[in-house]
């Protein structure tokens, strides 16, 4: 239970977190990681907040590659909670920082981190339509990407291309978005539940935008496999473009469901461009 859990951690941190040896430091790091969580989990972001900031206080300046990997996942994990608190601009400025303090390291799993980081900026600015934050260039991410194990890699690539693509959607530019759905159709696996979501998040989006259904069924249907995985999507744009397809109750069940998601995606889009439109 996170709320008993507290204490524990309170405790290891008051026992090792003035130690001059790493591996005692690493456990007060460990116990300020897991109470920002606990936290988290109980709904106290702004708490959760103090953990992660009292751990980059004591070990922001270390020269341990461990310790700096705990850092980089409390500044990560620091800039979600002033997302959910609606701090976007210090959750902007607190993803930008891992970047600056560690994207020109060589430790892989600080790359992991900088990717993350990324990734939650992009979506953050996709979401917020904030566009006022750099160009958002997927060039950012690459090196941090290329220097993952295989494993990590894809699926924080597809992660961090769905970003990409939504942050282009929000910038109404659809042919970018498309060609980034494109490279994250390509690099999924049918096996990997994860990065299909990703496209089953991505297509309605993308159709909500203007993205003609027909060529998005075009290349869903160019991988058998992972169009088998993909059938009540498909389903969904077939119909969305006029046809009339016939397919068990279950899938079309399934397509509805993601039509109306479409739908509400659609309206979505029309009230924030009327907003615009119309101004304070």
């Amino acid at each position: 239970r996170p709320d008993s859990a507290v204490p524990v951690y309170d405790e290891v941190v008051e026992r090792f977190g003035t130690s001059d040896d790493p591996d005692y430091q690493s456990w007060a790091a460990v116990a300020l990681v897991g109470k920002g969580s606990a936290f988290e989990i109980l709904g106290k972001p702004d708490v959760a907040v103090l953990a992660y900031d009292d751990l980059i206080e004591r070990f922001g300046t270390s020269d341990d590659p461990e310790l700096l990997r705990w850092v980089a996942m409390a500044l990560s994990w620091k800039a979600d909670a002033h997302e959910k608190l609606g701090a976007l601009d210090v959750a902007l400025s607190t993803y930008e920082k891992v970047g600056r303090e560690f994207g020109a390291s060589s430790d892989p799993e600080l790359h992991e981190w900088v990717a993350t980081a990324w990734i939650g900026k992009t979506g953050s600015r996709g979401q917020h339509g904030r566009h006022d934050r750099g160009s958002g260039s997927y060039d950012e991410v690459e090196r941090s990407l290329s220097m993952l194990g295989e494993q990590r890699r894809v699926e924080l690539t597809c992660r961090a291309m769905c970003a990409h693509a939504q942050l282009l959607l929000a910038q109404n530019d659809i042919p970018a978005a498309m060609e980034r759905f494109r490279s994250l159709y390509g690099v999924s696996e049918p096996a990997n539940e994860a990065m299909l979501r990703g496209v089953l998040e991505l297509v309605p989006a993308l159709v909500a935008a203007g993205a003609a259904a027909p060529v998005l069924v075009e290349v869903l249907a160019g991988d058998e496999e992972k169009a088998a995985a993909l059938r009540p999507l498909l389903v969904a744009l077939r119909q969305e473009a006029g046809e009339t397809v016939r397919a068990p109750a279950e899938i079309l069940e399934v397509a509805a469901d993601i039509r109306e998601e479409i739908q509400e995606k659609r309206q979505t889009r029309a009230d924030s461009t009327g907003q615009a439109a119309s101004g304070p």
